[in-house]
């Protein structure tokens, strides 16, 4: 039960209460101008509080319209909202698949090219490794391998793995005495290994 009704109950009962008071004063022995300006008295308030009655229904109904209307718009709002969770989960899950595609293509390349088997250096090949370690730094590797056309090596790579590689790459094409020699014309008053 809600204001209006409230309202609307009290102005019905104010009616009934006249109403009864009406008929009570018919009952009575008529008395000639009191009694009839009293019963018009009565009806005009009679009046009154059915025209107040019928404004406050009218202003209930107006007002349980308003609020159907509200009720629909926060159901279709609610619908949007639920649409738009979705979306975004969707595209979330989306944006992790692009990504985990794009790291994986971006770094394939880069970690088969720093990765270098564990038993690429062989035992011969250990001194030889330790020599370049000892006598060149990453970017006259980086030269050397050019030099020889090895493949490449990335751009960020510690020495002890340049070293290794240029080693590695050198024996697999056959080039590993070119390499020695070649190291040893780069330095050569430094004793070889």
């Amino acid at each position: 039960m809600n204001v209006t009704d409230i309202g609307t109950g009290a102005t019905l009962a104010a009616v009934l209460a006249l109403v009864i008071t009406v008929a009570a004063l018919r009952l009575l022995p008529p008395r000639a101008d009191s009694q009839q300006g009293q019963a018009q008295y009565l009806m005009n308030q009679l009046i009154a509080k059915t025209g107040e009655a019928d404004r406050h229904a009218a202003e209930n109904q107006k007002l349980r319209s308003e609020v159907e209307t509200l009720r629909q718009k926060v159901s279709a709002l609610e619908a949007q909202v639920s649409d738009l969770w979705a979306m975004l989960r969707n595209q979330g899950i989306r944006i992790d698949e692009t990504r985990a595609a794009t790291n994986a293509a971006y770094n394939e390349p880069r970690r088969a090219a720093t990765r270098v088997p564990q038993d690429v250096t062989l035992s011969e090949d250990v001194p030889f490794r330790d020599w370049l370690i000892a006598h060149f730094d990453v970017d006259e590797l980086r030269t050397l391998c050019a030099d020889l056309k090895l493949a490449e090596f990335p751009q960020v790579m510690k020495l002890e793995q340049a070293a290794t590689h240029t080693v590695f790459e050198a024996r697999k094409t056959g080039k590993l005495s070119a390499l020695e020699a070649v190291a040893l014309d780069k330095r050569p008053h430094v004793q070889s290994w």
